[in-house]
């Protein structure tokens, strides 16, 4: 797959996160009866980067979760696994990722008219800012969805997303001489 972005104008943007990239994602599952269903994945990507300030990746990804729909008024799904995000050059200093992540919901419909919706992620994902090849994430939200009659409804949500980078970074801005 390649990726380019359009803004030429915007020498800076399109330069640094145009890239070529390479995925395979594999999954094996199982389905234990109607309501539970189990599966493993892998997933590798490589992103080779056209602008060579920015450090080419590899993403390794291997994940086990289960989809539950015991009854029509609950459903959700689990997936946890470990993560492994690099520079593709291991001669680069930067920091690697090598943890955990997550993705989760809960579905639960008390009438035919109203479900509630709950989820919590944690991932990371490669950074192209500064020395930071990677970045975390953690995010929690919660939905309602009201149904009125066949064509509309009400929808409402809340949710938090918090980013975290391994190396911190500061810009200093240079003040004129003179005045």
């Amino acid at each position: 797959r390649r990726l380019r972005y359009s803004d030429r104008n915007d020498g800076n943007i399109s330069v640094r996160l145009d890239r070529d990239s390479d995925e395979f994602t594999g999954e094996v599952g199982w389905r234990a009866n109607r309501g539970i269903r189990f599966f493993a994945r892998r997933i590798q990507r490589d992103d080779d980067f056209v602008f060579d300030g920015n450090p080419d990746s590899k993403d390794r990804r291997t994940v086990v979760g289960a989809e539950l729909r015991p009854n029509a008024f609950l459903s959700g799904s689990l997936a946890i696994g470990k993560a492994r995000l690099a520079p593709a050059d291991n001669t680069v200093t930067a920091k690697r990722f090598d943890g955990t992540v997550f993705d989760a919901n809960v579905v639960y419909r008390p009438t035919g008219a109203l479900r509630l919706t709950f989820g919590a992620k944690g991932d990371a994902y490669f950074s192209t800012y500064q020395d930071n090849v990677f970045y975390e994430t953690k995010n929690r939200s919660a939905a309602m969805d009201w149904f009125l009659g066949s064509r509309w409804g009400i929808q409402a949500g809340w949710s938090k997303e918090a980013l975290s980078y391994p190396e911190t970074s500061c810009l200093v801005v240079a003040s004129g001489e003179g005045g």
